[in-house]
């Protein structure tokens, strides 16, 4: 007969994926999809539905742009991806608000961003500081910017679609085990996991932990420069709330995204009423196990100077609510996708560095293909384990 954990649920997968934030949640869709007959499990030390990690809240920005082409190639197909989910889980998780993009008119990445902007055809405006002010209220923006308005820009909605990827891939047959923390991973041609429910087995292991990462692939002879941060998410009290809503047409505040030192990001009315997320692109380095020991919001001073610079009508005296998520960033910001240099049937997916969420359904996609060893949608050049360590065998 086949043995069991503690839950009484089968203690042997085909596949196991650990992590069930939104990269590991899109990988066990993903596998689901992509096979028939498969036993997949995806496990989680925490509840499913968990606001400890780096995937949860009411929003993340997606967006067409990048500076770096290889992602910017990605994106339509995560559009269409997302779309794909909408309908599956009978979902809404993108709400279209437009983004804008602005910085000083000598700041580099500026300049990046405009022209893979036009290299990637991607439908898209450039306006002046002063045109940018007249068009959108709420900005107030300095001379000397300008300023790049992206119609197709948008927030999905983020801890629905952690839900609804875990919603499908349920309805396709695999199997959540939630407060099931890994405690070791024992490799072999059959791995196995050892978790407070019990010691199961897979012939292939995912590894989606997020800022946790490290703590699972240390013991594997790996070692990545995989640093967790503590963010701020600040939201903040706005004059005319009935234009700033996520849901207006047109939305009086897109998504936007300040680029160049210090780089900020922002999202119109969705979380709470009448107020809006700003916040800034990084935080403090953190052990994911300690995220509130730091008491405070290190980053209020420069979030509102930066308000007070660039906005009309939205109260910089101090945020109405702070809220604390995880980045885990690599030194470059680009991902980890790729197979243990050493173990062919264990596939890591870290280092989503505050930009993955959007790219999700084709993170997943691609950590099922690395799995299943079909040929990747996209190259993974960039991703490699190797651009960090020596990957001679051990």
């Amino acid at each position: 007969p086949t043995s069991k954990m503690a839950s009484g649920r089968p203690n042997h997968f085909d596949v196991a994926v650990i992590g069930a934030g939104v990269e590991g949640s899109s990988t066990a869709y993903n596998l689901s999809k992509m096979t028939t007959g498969k036993q997949i499990a995806l496990l989680e030390q925490f509840d499913a539905h968990h606001t400890r990690g780096s995937s949860h809240g009411g929003s993340r920005i997606t967006r067409n742009a990048y500076t770096e082409s290889y992602y910017a190639e990605m994106m339509p197909e995560c559009f269409n991806m997302w779309s794909t989910l909408e309908k599956e889980s009978g979902n809404l998780l993108y709400i279209e608000t437009g983004g804008m993009y602005f910085g000083p008119q000598e700041e580099g990445k500026m300049k990046q961003l405009a022209e893979t902007m036009l290299q990637q055809k991607i439908v898209h405006e450039v306006l002046t500081s002063e045109e940018a002010n007249k068009r959108i209220s709420i900005l107030n923006l300095p001379r000397g910017y300008y300023c790049i308005l992206e119609p197709k820009a948008g927030i999905i909605r983020a801890s629905m679609a952690v839900q609804s990827y875990q919603q499908v891939f349920v309805a396709n047959g695999g199997t959540i085990l939630d407060h099931c923390k890994v405690e070791s991973i024992s490799p072999g041609p059959l791995v196995r996991i050892h978790t407070t429910r019990g010691t199961l087995t897979a012939k292939q292991v995912v590894i989606a932990a997020g800022p946790w990462t490290s703590k699972l692939i240390e013991p594997l002879h790996l070692k990545l420069p995989l640093q967790p941060y503590r963010i701020d998410n600040m939201y903040w009290s706005v004059d005319n709330p009935q234009s700033m809503s996520a849901h207006c047409k047109p939305c009086g505040m897109p998504i936007f995204i300040k680029v160049g030192s210090p780089d900020m990001y922002g999202t119109p009315i969705l979380e709470y009423p009448g107020l809006v997320k700003v916040c800034a692109h990084g935080g403090i380095p953190i052990d994911p196990d300690k995220r509130d020991e730091t008491q405070g919001a290190p980053s209020t001073p420069s979030v509102k100077n930066f308000i007070a610079s660039h906005f009309r009508g939205v109260d910089a005296t101090s945020p109405y609510i702070v809220e604390y998520c995880i980045y885990t960033q690599t030194p470059d910001e680009d991902f980890i996708i790729d197979k243990h240099p050493s173990y062919s049937n264990i596939v890591i997916g870290a280092g989503f560095s505050g930009h993955g969420f959007k790219l999700s359904p084709l993170v997943g996609k691609l950590l099922a293909e690395l799995t299943l060893d079909t040929p990747p949608s996209y190259s993974l050049e960039h991703f490699t384990v190797g651009r960090f360590v020596q990957t001679s065998k051990l």
